[in-house]
């Protein structure tokens, strides 16, 4: 059972970022499958318009997502934030905020977005935006995946890191703690 106390990243932890799939990802809402307002699937009112890129033979949002679900939140409570970096998203609401025909990458999508793009020591600096970035500066944005540092926020209300770090989501969880 996971821990209540799982900390919203930001969009390689945190922002979600959604890979598209031929089927739909099955995400129920909750724990007991219950749909409401808002949530990933079963709701087919959002539409992402965030235009998609293709590196190798992947396809990925080209930006990240902000589509609210029950706990995701804005960095510092700002709809500028959502409006720049996306949603931070909880884990359980990770696996359940992508629209109907997209899924939260695997930890091998994931490796084989890096692989592609020349492996993981210069992954980061390929995949990130051109400007933006503090941290390590920015990057070169060579795939047009333009990763923003969206920070990271807690389940108690505390922020941080925005303009540092970027974090994104992974369907692939490595123990109870951690995705």
């Amino acid at each position: 059972m996971k821990k209540r106390k799982i900390l919203l990243f930001a969009a390689l932890l945190a922002l979600l970022q959604c890979a598209e799939l031929d089927f739909v990802y099955d995400n129920p809402c909750d724990e007991t499958g219950t749909n409401y307002q808002g949530c990933g699937e079963g709701d087919d009112s959002y539409v992402y318009s965030g235009g998609t890129v293709r590196i190798g033979n992947q396809t990925w949002m080209a930006k990240n997502l902000d589509r609210a679900t029950k706990n995701s939140k804005c960095y510092e409570n700002s709809p500028d934030s959502c409006a720049k970096y996306g949603r931070l998203y909880t884990w359980t609401d990770a696996r359940k905020a992508c629209p109907s025909g997209w899924h939260l990458p695997s930890g091998a999508e994931w490796t084989q977005l890096t692989d592609f793009v020349g492996g993981a020591s210069t992954a980061g600096r390929k995949l990130k935006s051109t400007s933006g970035w503090n941290y390590n500066g920015n990057g070169t944005d060579e795939y047009g995946f333009s990763a923003l540092p969206g920070g990271n926020g807690s389940s108690g209300g505390n922020f941080s890191s925005a303009g540092n770090y970027g974090y994104w989501w992974s369907a692939t969880e490595d123990n109870a703690n951690i995705a």
